[in-house]
């Protein structure tokens, strides 16, 4: 277990292919002054290797994140089976994880909280939505709620 002080700067790997939407999160992150590492990869299996510190990341001695946010829609491995694998695995299975989609379907947030899931917050498509959105990541990140 990390133990950090109230002030450590936290991290969120965000798991999401859609470029915009999250470049869009990070700016938002930015502009509410989000004390946060803001990491990014686009599938399950690349989410893997950053915490595994495999393949190109095999460099990599970063802390495991702070805070996983998936997105359910996501290439090849679902969001919702990559929940599912992290919570599985020893070494993961503590790791704050929330949902960030644009899925609003119910057995979805339903599956989410089933596997462990923190929070399941959605994807907005506007500015006002997304800073709110940045806001309650970094709550997540250093409170473990969205409030």
């Amino acid at each position: 277990m990390r133990v950090r002080t109230p002030n450590a700067l936290r991290s969120v790997l965000y798991v999401d292919d859609d470029d915009f939407g999250s470049d869009l999160l990070q700016h938002a992150l930015d502009e509410t002054d989000a004390s946060l590492s803001f990491y990014r990869v686009r599938d399950a299996e690349e989410c893997l290797a950053f915490l595994q510190h495999e393949g190109h990341y095999r460099n990599n001695f970063l802390p495991l994140p702070d805070l996983v946010l998936l997105d359910v829609n996501l290439p090849g491995i679902t969001g919702l089976e990559l929940l599912a694998t992290l919570r599985r695995t020893e070494a993961f299975k503590n790791i704050l994880v929330a949902m960030l989609t644009s899925s609003i379907r119910g057995e979805d947030r339903t599956r989410a909280r089933e596997l462990g899931a923190r929070a399941f917050l959605t994807k907005s498509a506007d500015w006002e939505g997304c800073l709110e959105t940045a806001k309650a990541v970094e709550n997540l990140c250093y409170s473990g709620s969205v409030k």
